[in-house]
């Protein structure tokens, strides 16, 4: 059931996540579109994201991940 899919190289726009999961990620992704795409000068290419997760208590409220959004300049 795995795929491989190759990564093309562009810019990523790297977010760290905090927080006890579903909700950081929910919250985070919320920023994520509502704060730093207005104000950044860049917006999502649309092709793909990544959420990485670490190992440990997902539902910790020290919890980290990160989200990865490959983006371009408007």
């Amino acid at each position: 059931g795995f795929r491989i899919r190759e990564i093309p190289a562009r810019p990523w726009a790297v977010f760290a996540c905090s927080g006890a999961m579903p909700d950081a990620a929910q919250n985070a992704w919320h920023r994520i579109c509502t704060e730093f795409f207005p104000a950044s000068g860049y917006t999502p290419t649309y092709e793909m994201d990544i959420e990485a997760y670490t190992a440990g208590d997902m539902s910790s409220p020290d919890y980290r991940s990160e989200i990865w959004v490959p983006v371009k300049t408007t």
